[in-house]
């Protein structure tokens, strides 16, 4: 029997109410070369006789059992299928179009190499998330690891579209809430990525809680992301400074809610960060000239004796043992922490370095690293009439030469086009250029 080309996989459990209308969806597209297996996590409604309105025999159905958890209902889904491609739908969400699947496969023809083909996604208001990803072919490395760290940069699963056979180098979905993330992870590092830009599944999934809880719910991730850095399978051929840029990276999420917290007083969840970051990550040691578990100490003292926030703020925004802590609190957002080690890694060359952007983020990176300020040949800002900003010369040419220069991504509103322009480009985050923040 001829298998065909993708396998469509629903992970369903108590779904019955929208898997209806999720298969429909995938029934009425124009790329018909597929199968759907629908794998069921034991549910309690109604779904089977869902099912058995289709008569579509392209559709299998498997039941398990016992309630086995979503990474495992994931991993069936991936053992069922019989395709050369496995595209998650999770039950509930649906295509945009009649011809996503399409799109989708005919991406896979142009990127063979790809392990992933995502696409964007948009909520059933119209919306689309923050971090939509771009028409772009991401390459394998450690620089790619680093930007899907941030768990949407790449979407979820219902977005992607798997090469079933880089399943042997990668393993399978871990069983853990992350198992998405240290997936995508792992498939950064070992094999090409590309995503489309274009929103070709809408997301039904249940609307989040307050602030406060979404908050909650991210440090719970954050907390369990450290504990899976040292067990991806490439973890042992990182260096030590590749090592704290993954930890800084979660460190600075936590550090950026703990602020908040602190702000709106709520110091039990501010103990539980600082707590988590001091006894879950193993990665403190390797941040080279700070004590980062010192001042993590003494925060929780600031804590614990309930001092105000406007001195728990001036606290940490002045202390000496960690210079990115000091600029966060100081400053509202964590900077990049590959900036605070440029210097060292620009020294035994003749680059200079060019900022993109004249805005308040210019003006913060110059307060901040006065050690780079000698380095700094140019800010390049095609939108400005100013001729210098603070002794450094302006310049509306956006034409840069690579060899010599290296480029601190700093302007406000377009950071995320600049970066994706400069990868598109062949160039590598962390070789030829960085973006100031680090949450991007």
């Amino acid at each position: 029997m001829k298998h065909p080309f993708l396998s469509v996989c629903i992970p369903n459990y108590n779904r019955a109410a929208s898997l209806g209308e999720t298969l429909n969806s995938i029934l009425s597209q124009t790329y018909q070369d597929y199968e759907i297996v629908v794998v069921d996590n034991h549910s309690e409604d109604n779904m089977e006789e869902v099912i058995g309105t289709f008569q579509d025999q392209r559709i299998r159905f498997v039941r398990n059992e016992w309630n086995i958890g979503a990474a495992k209902n994931l991993n069936r889904c991936v053992l069922e299928s019989r395709g050369n491609y496995i595209k998650i739908l999770n039950s509930g969400d649906v295509f945009t179009g009649t011809d996503a699947l399409e799109k989708m496969v005919e991406a896979t023809r142009n990127y063979p190499d790809a392990a992933i083909i995502a696409c964007g996604y948009r909520h059933p208001d119209g919306s689309t998330p923050f971090s939509l990803p771009f028409d772009l072919l991401r390459r394998k490395g450690f620089s790619t690891v680093r930007e899907v760290m941030n768990i949407h940069m790449f979407g979820l699963p219902s977005v992607w579209m798997i090469k079933k056979d880089t399943f042997p180098y990668t393993g399978l979905f871990i069983d853990s809430p992350i198992c998405h993330a240290d997936l995508v992870m792992k498939m950064a590092y070992y094999f090409d990525l590309y995503a489309i830009s274009e929103p070709l599944v809408e997301h039904r999934g249940e609307a989040g809680g307050g602030s406060s809880s979404m908050g909650e719910t991210m440090n719970r991730w954050e907390f369990m992301r450290f504990r899976v850095l040292e067990q991806l399978p490439f973890y042992s051929r990182l260096s030590s400074e590749q090592k704290a840029v993954l930890s800084s990276f979660l460190q600075i999420k936590l550090m950026s809610r703990i602020r908040t917290f602190i702000i709106g007083e709520a110091y039990h969840h501010a103990l539980q960060s600082a707590l988590d970051i001091l006894k879950a990550d193993p990665h403190l040691p390797f941040f080279y000239g700070e004590d980062r578990e010192k001042v993590l100490e003494l925060l929780l003292d600031q804590l614990v004796h309930r001092r105000k926030p406007n001195e728990i703020i001036d606290f940490m925004g002045t202390q000496q043992f960690s210079r990115p802590y000091a600029d966060l609190f100081q400053y509202g957002f964590g900077l990049n922490y590959q900036l605070y080690r440029l210097d060292q890694k620009l020294k035994e060359t003749s680059k200079k370095i060019a900022v993109v952007g004249t805005g308040y983020l210019t003006k913060v990176i110059l307060q901040c690293f006065p050690e780079l300020k000698n380095r700094i040949a140019s800010i390049v800002d095609t939108g400005t009439d100013l001729q210098l900003l603070e002794g450094i010369p302006v310049t509306k040419d956006a034409t840069l030469n690579f060899h010599d220069t290296f480029v601190i991504i700093a302007s406000d509103d377009y950071v995320r086009f600049h970066r994706y322009e400069l990868i598109r480009n062949g160039l590598i985050e962390g070789e030829h250029f960085l973006p100031a923040l680090e949450d991007l």
